[in-house]
């Protein structure tokens, strides 16, 4: 991912990143700098049944550690989103922030499978294409208007 983001989109990235003295464990899979924004993407290869709610919770500890300008948690799926994963960054959100998160922090669809949590944290799978949904992702983080 490191690689497509350096290719694709002309921006620096680096992988495998750990943070010393962090007390959120685990690694930071891809850092980049996107037109001088601070991006962390997490990279899963399991299909979604595989991934479970600790993940996602890792995954916001991660961006409220590192604090990017936006995130991307990316499966590396053809399959569905919404069915599961869109649903346990709902369930994540309700658990951190209680009944405002629905209107605080709600989790959206952009388009087809790519959701989004105010346009800052977006969670996407690699259909119909890798760099397509990227693509997405980053288009609408630069139209928040900021």
């Amino acid at each position: 991912m490191a690689k497509v983001m350096q290719r694709e989109f002309a921006s620096p990235a680096t992988w495998g990143n750990r943070l010393k003295n962090s007390d959120v464990g685990g690694d930071y899979d891809v850092i980049a700098c996107v037109e001088g924004h601070f991006a962390y993407i997490e990279v899963k290869s399991s299909p979604p049944k595989h991934i479970d709610i600790p993940e996602v919770k890792a995954f916001i500890d991660r961006v409220q550690t590192l604090r990017p300008d936006f995130a991307i948690f990316l499966e590396d799926t053809h399959l569905r989103m919404k069915d599961k994963l869109a649903m346990m960054f709902e369930e994540e959100m309700r658990q951190r922030y209680g009944k405002q998160a629905n209107q605080d922090y709600p989790v959206r669809r952009l388009h087809e499978e790519i959701f989004s949590i105010n346009n800052i944290i977006f969670i996407t799978n690699t259909k119909p294409d890798l760099i397509i949904n990227i693509g997405t992702c980053l288009k609408h983080f630069f139209a928040r208007g900021l």
